[in-house]
């Protein structure tokens, strides 16, 4: 995947339609994104497509917070509280 493709489909899909396009992971997308640093998708949904990501890496793929906040530039607290509500919103 080319960066210029990558800033392509950035700018028409979300990070989980991107995933699907080019058959690969959300983590994966997201990764080549920051490395190239292309701005998130702003879809109308990118904030439940942010913490869908969250969830992903640290159930998933078994980031740590602190690892995951980093990634975001948020405090590990606040994926801690993303985290939390991600798992009452599945109840």
């Amino acid at each position: 995947m080319t960066k210029d493709k990558l800033i392509e489909l950035s700018k028409m899909y979300s990070i989980e339609e991107i995933a699907k396009i080019i058959d690969k992971s959300v983590a994966t997308v997201y990764r080549a994104l920051h490395k190239y640093n292309i701005p998130l998708p702003t879809a109308k949904n990118s904030k439940k497509d942010r913490n869908t990501i969250i969830a992903y890496l640290y159930k998933e793929k078994g980031y740590k917070l602190t690892e995951i906040a980093k990634m975001f530039n948020v405090s590990r607290q606040r994926i801690h509280q993303i985290l939390q509500k991600q798992e009452r919103n599945c109840e």
